[in-house]
């Protein structure tokens, strides 16, 4: 493709959720939305109806007329989603999309990035450092400096629903009393998404883990590395922010400094 075809496929193939909003300041909150549309040449009228609908679903519609310094962060959040999906594109790639979104509004947000997915096949490419989105997702990738480190299988959404129980709930059936007080403090550190992210071998394995430092065998350093080691040199093999959260959180719980 040569510069012009690459911009019209941009235009009519990928929309683009920025993680500073790029809104244009001088246009109202319904002139943004539907400004990737005007260069589509589509009809003021048209474009502005399914502007106003999608103000409407995010319930925003109050917002109409205003201008990006008359509304709050988080709406401008929503704002810069709602114009990345005006054009209905069948790639969607946004940067910390929910960065700004308090809980509600980003379950709201991510509610309907999964509809787009399952209803219309639309493909989302997510970055994030917030895992408890996670659980949206049918592919983890984890880039550190710019490389690949890890790749998590891809699962069916239903797989995805059941993964969390059904993993925690046989480790806790068949658990001991001391290993139940660990799953018990991991499910208290961690939310749902994370421990999503966990085989039964891992799992296992971190209960492990946990339960020689509480009895004194390893320190907090010696757990953070065991955690965050690859299973092929005989660690766990978590992600790295994952090994620390663990490592210092379990710490602090069992009142332990080192």
């Amino acid at each position: 493709m040569d510069d012009s075809a690459k911009a019209v496929f941009h235009q009519q193939k990928i929309g683009m959720v920025f993680q500073a909003y790029n809104l244009i300041p001088s246009l109202s909150v319904l002139q943004n939305i539907t400004l990737p549309m005007m260069f589509a040449r589509m009809p003021k009228s048209e474009r502005e109806k399914r502007a106003k609908e999608l103000l409407k679903a995010f319930g925003l519609s109050e917002l109409t007329n205003r201008l990006p310094s008359e509304i709050s962060g988080g709406q401008q959040q929503r704002v810069g989603i709602m114009r990345a999906l005006i054009g209905n594109p069948p790639i969607i790639v946004a940067d910390e999309p929910t960065g700004n979104l308090d809980s509600v509004a980003t379950k709201n947000v991510m509610k309907l990035f999964s509809e787009l997915n399952d209803k219309y096949n639309n493909t989302l490419i997510i970055v994030t450092h917030d895992q408890s989105l996670f659980k949206y997702a049918d592919r983890i990738v984890y880039i550190l400096d710019g490389s690949v480190v890890k790749e998590a299988a891809h699962r069916s959404k239903e797989k995805r629903e059941s993964a969390t129980v059904s993993v925690f709930h046989r480790a806790m059936a068949k658990a001991s009393v001391k290993d139940r007080r660990m799953l018990r403090i991991l499910d208290f550190m961690m939310s749902d998404a994370q421990l999503d992210g966990f085989s039964q071998k891992e799992l296992e394995s971190t209960i492990s883990l946990m339960d020689r430092r509480r009895r004194g065998e390893i320190d907090g350093e010696e757990l953070y590395k065991m955690l965050d080691r690859p299973r092929k040199r005989g660690g766990v093999g978590l992600y790295e922010p994952t090994a620390r959260h663990i490592a210092d959180g379990l710490n602090n719980i069992l009142g332990l400094t080192k």
